[in-house]
């Protein structure tokens, strides 16, 4: 396989613009065009373009969209209403299918299924399935959009094929209540944003990305209780008005300080801050089980714990839901006050059944 034309974007936007002339005006629709004088101007991809459109010689293959195109395409189309994490994964599923084809680029089209049943293959070796599929559904959407914008046809390659992986993903582990009291005394030595991060993860149940992605504007107050917007995440349900614990309301409001709406509240992104936390907790707890999901996983079992309404627990962790309260940054003060009193429950059980150290507590 070979990469695509440069010059592809230019010869399909001639072919559709010729094409629609002579849809039009079917019968004199190339009198305005003197091909030998744009042929002898040096213009290929017009002559090429035209001498398809009027079937003399169809060029279309030498011009096929690459998938470098298409994920552009896809990019300035979806990706922008796409979460951060979603705007990461797919460029880099689309460099991982390109490094194992051991191309800089290829035609889209010529993608046969036999070329993505090998790269399921390779990647089955290496991943659980779960994350097989994830890559295979970020090239399906791809090559969707680019067949809804006429840029291929025929049936999309990635579409109906069996998933196999090295094993199901990893079920998260919660901490124990002494592992939180060890990982909790040693963040005293990080700088306070990055214990920051911890501990509202800890008690809101945030996924880490959500966290890292916060802005200085996302940071709100309704009534006597401060919340944070969350405007997009892993899922559409994702969007959510998150309490912020009152012990925790000060740490975040001096970190806003100074910043401008559109700034990040955290300077440290979520893969960046994944790996440093990963190491930290490896020094501390031996299981690979337990990551800093697992302290969302926790979150959700204290809601459970405390008798928390299934309602109110999905509102707060961004599960799905029915669409009882509105998203906007601005919410209602009674939402935020129940959502708050709520999360207040989980908020005291963690504290008070998991990271108090019981023999400190009875000196």
């Amino acid at each position: 396989m070979s990469g695509a034309n440069p010059d592809a974007a230019r010869f399909r936007h001639i072919v559709r613009q010729l094409q629609a002339d002579k849809q039009d005006n079917p019968y004199d629709w190339n009198e305005p065009y003197d091909v030998r004088e744009i042929e002898r101007a040096g213009d290929i991809v017009f002559v090429d373009a035209y001498t398809t459109v009027t079937g003399a010689d169809d060029r279309s293959s030498h011009y096929d969209i690459s998938l470098r195109e298409a994920l552009h395409n896809w990019e300035v189309k979806h990706g922008v209403n796409k979460s951060l994490e979603t705007q990461r994964k797919v460029p880099n599923t689309v460099k991982l299918f390109l490094n194992f084809l051991e191309v800089q680029d290829v035609s889209l089209q010529s993608v046969s299924r036999r070329d993505v049943y090998d790269f399921i293959e390779y990647l089955a070796q290496h991943y659980a399935k779960n994350t097989v599929s994830g890559h295979i559904s970020r090239l399906k959407v791809v090559w969707e959009l680019a067949k809804d914008r006429c840029d291929v046809t025929g049936d999309n390659p990635f579409h109906g094929h069996k998933m196999d992986g090295t094993s199901e993903t990893k079920k998260y582990e919660l901490f124990t209540p002494s592992e939180l009291q060890a990982l909790n005394k040693s963040l005293d030595e990080a700088s306070k944003d990055r214990k920051l991060i911890f501990l509202l993860g800890l008690y809101t149940g945030a996924r880490l990305s959500e966290i890292c992605n916060i802005k200085a504007g996302n940071i709100m107050q309704a009534g006597d209780h401060y919340y944070y917007h969350i405007e997009k995440g892993k899922t559409k349900d994702a969007t959510r008005n998150v309490p912020i614990p009152p012990e925790l309301v000060a740490d975040t409001l001096a970190l806003r300080e100074g910043l401008a709406d559109d700034d990040l509240l955290f300077s440290v992104d979520s893969k960046t801050y994944s790996r440093w936390f990963s190491v930290l907790k490896s020094s501390l707890v031996d299981d690979s089980r337990k990551v800093f999901h697992s302290l969302r996983v926790g979150f959700s079992t204290a809601l459970k714990r405390c008798d928390v309404h299934e309602r109110y627990a999905a509102e707060i962790l961004g599960h799905k839901r029915g669409e009882t309260m509105s998203y906007g940054y601005y919410a209602k003060e009674n939402e935020v006050h129940k959502l708050a009193s709520e999360a207040a429950k989980a908020f005291s059980y963690i504290k008070f059944a998991w990271l108090t150290d019981k023999r400190e507590e009875g000196r």
